[in-house]
């Protein structure tokens, strides 16, 4: 039996067989969902705008899919790379580590065996060889097919290619995994005047680099093997880099930072300078190249926040960054993504094969995580420190992990240590998560608040005491 697949065959059932589904978008997210859906039965068709291996490429960057995210790819059948299974562009038993300007390394985590990293293009190209090993005939692929138009009544999408071609198809099922930008979003917005949608685009953007060779000089780690390894440039407010060292010894990476920044960088020149003053600890010919890279690829948004008010229409779903998009900052999109799928996937096998109940259970089951991992995304950077201010979400978030460590180091039965550390593994919920960190900057609120009350207290007295001498001596 292939690693990570357990029998396909017990899933499917009879209310599910034979029935069509369309899912819009062949991310990771999208493709998970397919191959799920193909275990139970379902004959899906997989549509994506952009052609598989074109020049969109050339947008690709690092994620880190956790043991959060890769349950659902287990689950799925999906094969995940682990020490000593290697698969083409996808790490892992690797390490993490945070870099500061002064070039010390703040943080050396080794991964867990089900944490892999990889650029987003071999993951996708990855799934999609997946897909059709586990399914080469229940799951088909139209690339270069953008989805048009939904009539949610008869239950028919429309597609077009770039060419002009349109063709419409018939669906029991309709899944729309078609990113933060979604236009499965956008028609369910049309046809449900209850559907609320906020959005919020980030203000940092990158530029990529890929497949560059290993300067001789460059010591990067103390060992061998793969890592990702983030590097804080010496304006925390502008930006930093983060570089991905690859199976083959190749590196690969995305320098990044507030766009308004970033779109005045327009040359190689431009950007190899940047590159130099704040990573002067790399050689000048690797920057070089990397520099010469940026210039070539487009300068990408690092995604949004988006917060729908439910995740689901007529005989419709919306999964991962279509429903609940969040940005980079906590390294969760992909994951959160990939566990959607998961959940999607239970609540089918509970409604046995009724799609409508379903899409509606999935709204109840997912919705409030949905909504805390926006509202952690959304205080992310003040609570890293990325804005270069003090304020009360950093404070709370120091507090938070001092509590928490302090907490396990007592009793490690019982506290397991900062939640935000353990979204990665899935052991606690996003609200869970967001309730804790919530709790801790009340709670270092309220200590801030006694403090200052007490200081006025003080002054107070100390005030009061000196008019009462002054007094006394006149």
């Amino acid at each position: 039996m292939d690693q990570g697949r357990q029998d396909l065959g017990s899933r499917t059932t009879e209310a599910h067989t034979m029935k069509t589904a369309i899912v819009v978008g062949a991310g990771p997210a999208g493709l998970n969902t397919a191959i799920l859906l193909a275990n139970r039965g379902y004959q899906v068709q997989v549509y994506d705008k952009r052609v598989l291996g074109s020049e969109a490429s050339k947008r690709t960057y690092i994620i880190s899919v956790s043991p959060r995210g890769a349950k659902a790819l287990i689950e799925a059948g999906v094969r995940i790379p682990q020490q000593g299974h290697a698969i083409e562009g996808l790490a892992s038993g690797a390490r993490i580590e945070s870099q500061l300007p002064s070039g010390k390394v703040l943080e050396m985590r080794r991964l867990s065996p089900t944490h892999f990293f990889c650029e987003r293009r071999a993951l996708i190209e990855h799934m999609v060889n997946e897909a059709k090993r586990l399914h080469p005939t229940a799951i088909t692929f139209h690339f270069d097919y953008g989805l048009q138009a939904v009539d949610f009544e008869r239950k028919q999408a429309t597609f077009a290619s770039a060419a002009g071609k349109t063709w419409t198809v018939q669906y029991d099922l309709l899944v729309g995994a078609d990113g933060v930008n979604s236009v499965t979003r956008a028609q369910l917005q049309k046809a449900l005047q209850q559907l609320k949608v906020e959005k919020h685009d980030s203000d940092r953007s990158i530029k990529v680099f890929s497949g560059l060779e290993k300067p001789a000089d460059l010591v990067l780690s103390d060992e061998n093997g793969s890592y990702l390894r983030f590097l804080t440039g010496k304006n925390v407010t502008r930006g930093g880099m983060v570089v991905w060292t690859s199976p083959s010894g190749h590196i690969s990476g995305a320098f990044g930072g507030l766009t308004t920044f970033m779109k005045q960088l327009q040359t190689a020149k431009d950007y190899e300078t940047a590159l130099r003053t704040d990573f002067p600890q790399f050689p000048a010919q690797f920057l070089g190249d990397a520099a010469a890279q940026m210039e070539d690829c487009p300068l990408t948004l690092c995604s949004a926040s988006v917060r729908c008010s439910q995740l689901h229409g007529p005989s419709a779903v919306l999964i991962g960054d279509a429903g609940h998009g969040v940005t980079p900052t906590m390294g969760q999109g992909a994951v959160a993504a990939l566990e959607s799928t998961a959940v999607f996937a239970k609540v089918l096998d509970e409604c046995n094969g009724d799609i409508q109940r379903a899409v509606e259970l999935f709204t109840k089951r997912r919705l409030r995580d949905a909504h805390a991992l926006f509202e952690l995304d959304r205080t992310a950077n003040q609570r890293l420190g990325n804005d270069g201010k003090l304020n009360l979400h950093f404070l709370g978030n120091v507090f938070h992990m001092w509590r928490g460590r302090l907490l396990h180091k007592l009793a490690p039965g019982i506290f397991k240590g900062p939640a935000v550390l353990h979204m990665a593994n899935g052991d606690i919920t996003y609200a869970q998560t967001h309730a804790v960190i919530k709790r801790d900057r009340i709670v270092i609120g309220g200590l801030l608040g006694m403090g200052l009350a007490a200081a006025v207290a003080g002054a107070g007295v100390l005030v009061s005491k000196r008019l009462a001498t002054q007094g006394f001596s006149n």
